[in-house]
């Protein structure tokens, strides 16, 4: 009865071993074969018949993937050491006819009741095709990588051409501006051209004033790129800003109505005011170019005792909700055909979020699609330092 018992144990165990999926050799206390299932047969070319008695070192041959040396058999360290061992990585399995196949493993001891060693069971698979993703996602991954520093490159090169090509325009520039704000003083002084020429003066005036602020900009941007910009910090008084900049916005308004609701009383940040003024003046810009003529925009002001907040609200073109994320991307243009008509180099809103970020705020956009946006910056109010007492 108990050799009978014995025979259906170990007939239910070959058919175990003979269903997995993973291949299976099991050996005795010497290594020689004593069983392979129908998996492992196939990886090593070897049938059970074959290889029954051999040691396993024949049957299962095993290389390193980088140098083709011999490994150490699994099956020749768990029978010395009596535990439970893997391969490691990047191991060939070579079956009988030279063919090679990367694989992953592990050997075990088989113990008898006693706790005495009796053989081994080794159990592998084939990774071909893991170790074929792993190769395609590393091959990805270095393409990605090269094209990343070739992208990075060709942004450096990008960079110093803006700032190179904008510091040699800075000087004609700055000179053509100051002559032409000297011929329209003389000529207000003097009134010796006709009103159709003193209008083409202020067109070559004011074109002047706004290559010499896009000129600026690339400046800041280069700037940006290599962590050179700074900013003043000192008390500005936003109110008075805003009221400036809607000032000399209502000029080019082009038939828009401006409000603004702003409080009466000093609102302080402490900041860079140039740099601040420039923020407002493309937003505003912004809201007077997409928006549709004539039309309504506004500008609000409020401020509690952490934070002022401005708003510029249009109701103009509107932003997708797709292109919000990229909104404030340097060098980002909307694909739309609307807006695309537009001009603009796709940096004003890339600058507008670094000079609010530099000073410890946040902008932001809530728009629709054909009925206009909003943005909102938050900078957070300056708090005087408390006065000190002389002492004695």
């Amino acid at each position: 009865m108990p050799e009978e018992w014995a025979t259906q144990h170990d007939d239910q165990f070959r058919v175990t071993l003979a269903s997995i999926g993973d291949a299976v050799i099991v050996t005795d206390a010497t290594g020689a074969v004593t069983f392979m299932n129908p998996v492992a047969e196939a990886l090593t070319g070897w049938t059970l018949a074959e290889a029954h008695g051999r040691l396993s070192e024949e049957i299962f041959q095993i290389v390193s993937a980088e140098t083709h040396d011999p490994v150490e058999s699994p099956v020749d360290r768990v029978l010395r050491e009596g535990v439970v061992v893997g391969l490691a990585n990047h191991t060939l399995l070579i079956a009988r006819d030279g063919a090679e196949r990367p694989i992953d493993d592990s050997g075990a001891p088989v113990r008898d009741a006693e706790g005495v060693l009796r053989g081994v069971v080794l159990v592998f698979r084939d990774v071909t095709e893991r170790k074929q993703a792993e190769d395609a996602r590393a091959e990805l991954l270095a393409r990605e990588r090269a094209a990343r520093a070739e992208a990075e490159a060709a942004v450096r090169i990008r960079d110093q051409f803006l700032s190179l090509a904008a510091h040699e325009l800075r000087t004609p520039l700055t000179t053509l501006l100051g002559n032409a704000q000297l011929l329209q003083r003389r000529t207000r002084q003097a009134d010796t051209i006709t009103e159709r020429d003193r209008r083409s003066l202020h067109v070559i005036a004011s074109q002047s004033a706004r290559l010499n602020r896009m000129v600026q900009t690339l400046l800041d941007v280069a700037r940006l790129g290599e962590g050179r910009l700074t900013i003043a910090h000192e008390e500005v008084d936003i109110c008075a800003l805003v009221h400036r900049v809607v000032e000399e916005t209502l000029p080019i308004l082009e038939g828009h109505t401006l409000l603004l609701d702003c409080p009466q009383e000093t609102v302080v940040v402490c900041g860079d005011e140039l740099r601040l003024e420039h923020v407002l003046q493309h937003l505003l810009q912004n809201a007077i170019k997409y928006s549709r003529s004539p039309a309504t925009i506004a500008m609000a002001v409020t401020s509690d005792a952490e934070q002022v907040c401005i708003r510029v609200t249009d109701h103009g073109l509107g932003i997708p909700q797709s292109e919000l994320a990229q909104l404030f991307h340097r060098f980002y243009r909307s694909g739309r055909p609307n807006a695309q008509r537009v001009g603009g180099m796709g940096i004003g809103l890339y600058m507008v979020r670094e000079i609010v970020t530099l000073h410890g705020g946040t902008v932001s956009v809530e728009s629709v699609e054909g009925a206009g946006s909003t943005f909102t910056v938050l900078l957070p109010v300056h708090v005087a330092a408390p006065a000190r007492l002389a002492t004695t």
